[in-house]
């Protein structure tokens, strides 16, 4: 895959009069091998994002830039910091080459710093990567970023490159070396959920909210190490039209699959996922179907689901024309649940970007509650221990405008032989707390099965 990319690097950065003054310099190489495991060096850690039925994937390595911002205005700080550095890049190399992409990614709260948990994420981070490598359907390309203030000389960046691109190539190979018996989970730590589901209720019935989104986070130790890009693969059966996603640091991961997106920004085109309302897969393919039926017709979850529709068009009504959604929601079926899925989509007119629809969007109902603000105060009253990143968002931007966040659902964090797995449920007037603690543990089942074999 890489043979010829030292010498491809050599003529691209040959063709540059001088070294830009500031901003990025940036130079896309085509492979002729696209693939690519989801793994990373370890010293260096990284960033990744898939999506099977797209064809889509990134991986990032190193740091060219980054930008962190923490409270309600972070989305239009870096917003328009991403703005400044868009405006003094430079690129070369292939001309057919989509624009470099930056990961992104925020916590729940805009307030909250994340724990030490959280191996030092900040509230929210954009990071253009060093190395990133993007597949796009049956095409592949490499992309070396760097800030020109850090620039020597091109044979001393050039080197560097090629450095980085050793150890993402040494890390592809080791991967076939990893051990295959399966890991041993034990809970350890299990959050209270009964407390908090009666306050819930409590206030809901008095007509303070409409709905409450309750989270749990479940603490298990692993009987071997685990490794974050085997858990990403075992993620992959089940999960073509899901987000896998992982952001790594030495001995850190946050590794999850999410089905929901927050919003995505092609040209124009504007589509947001409403995902709320869930119920467990059958055992037999007859039973699997009654499921699935009962889910559409179940007016709790009906009711669940029409507030974030809702929601969601009211955001978007200001910034997009031609907003379309489902008359009535899909099934969408994952290895362990039932969804119901509404995609609602438009056409961006009044020149927002990826971040201000983000801002718009986060945090919809489905994660949050309604009304929105109602349900933000009770949770910072209520939920004495942050969320982090969890229920916030994670994906790409690029350098086009272009892009699309998850919402981080279905997820883990592993330190080593230590994992600590969140879920939750949203809690309505006729919510019982044995059915939102069943569906909690379905979610559960994603990553559980995943982290066995990772």
């Amino acid at each position: 895959m890489f043979e010829d990319l030292g010498h491809s690097l050599r003529v691209a950065l040959g063709s540059l009069d001088k070294l830009p003054a500031n901003g990025l310099l940036s130079v896309s190489l085509p492979l002729t091998e696209i693939a690519m495991g989801p793994y990373l060096p370890d010293r260096d850690g990284g960033y990744y994002w898939s999506r099977s039925s797209s064809g889509l994937t990134l991986l990032g390595t190193g740091t060219a830039a980054r930008l962190v911002a923490r409270g309600g205005g972070r989305m239009e700080e870096l917003s328009q910091r991403f703005e400044e550095t868009r405006s003094g890049w430079v690129r070369l190399g292939d001309a057919d080459a989509p624009p470099p992409a930056a990961f992104l990614g925020f916590a729940f709260s805009a307030d909250e710093e994340p724990g030490p948990e959280w191996c030092g994420l900040a509230n929210s981070e954009l990071v253009v990567p060093e190395l990133l490598y993007r597949r796009s359907g049956d095409r592949a390309w490499l992309t070396f970023t760097a800030p020109a203030a850090r620039i020597p000389d091109l044979r001393s960046l050039e080197r560097r490159w090629l450095r980085a691109l050793d150890a993402l190539r040494a890390a592809q190979r080791a991967a076939g070396t990893l051990a295959d018996e399966p890991a041993v989970l034990s809970r350890t730590e299990d959050g209270d959920w009964n407390a908090p589901f009666e306050q819930a209720l409590d206030d809901i019935r008095r007509g303070r909210l409409q709905k409450v989104v309750l989270t749990r986070s479940v603490r298990y130790s692993a009987s071997r190490a685990l490794s974050w890009g085997r858990v990403l693969d075992a993620l992959e059966p089940g999960h073509q039209e899901c987000t896998r996603f992982a952001v790594a640091r030495p001995g850190f991961g946050l590794v999850g699959v999410s089905p929901e997106r927050l919003v995505s920004l092609d040209g124009d085109v504007v589509v947001a996922d409403a995902l709320a309302g869930t119920a467990p897969r059958g055992a037999t393919a007859p039973l699997d179907a009654t499921l699935a039926a009962r889910l559409k017709q179940d007016p709790k979850a009906l009711h669940e689901h029409r507030l974030v529709v809702d929601q969601i068009q009211r955001a978007l009504e200001p910034c997009c024309r031609g907003l379309l959604a489902p008359q009535a929601p899909e099934i969408m079926s994952l290895p362990t649940v039932h969804h119901l899925w509404s995609p609602v989509g438009g056409h961006l007119h009044n020149g927002s970007n990826l971040l201000e629809l983000a801002e718009r969007l986060h945090p919809t109902p489905a994660v949050g509650g309604s009304p929105r603000e109602a349900a933000l105060e009770w949770l910072a009253s209520h939920e004495h221990r942050g969320r982090g990143w969890y229920t916030g968002a994670f994906g790409w931007l690029d350098a086009g405008g272009n892009g699309e966040l998850s919402v981080v659902l279905r997820c883990g964090i592993i330190n080593g032989k230590s994992v600590d797995l969140f879920a939750g449920a949203g809690i309505v007037a006729d919510s019982r707390p044995d059915q939102e603690f069943a569906e909690t543990e379905w979610k559960l089942c994603t990553m559980r099965g995943a982290l066995e074999l990772g």
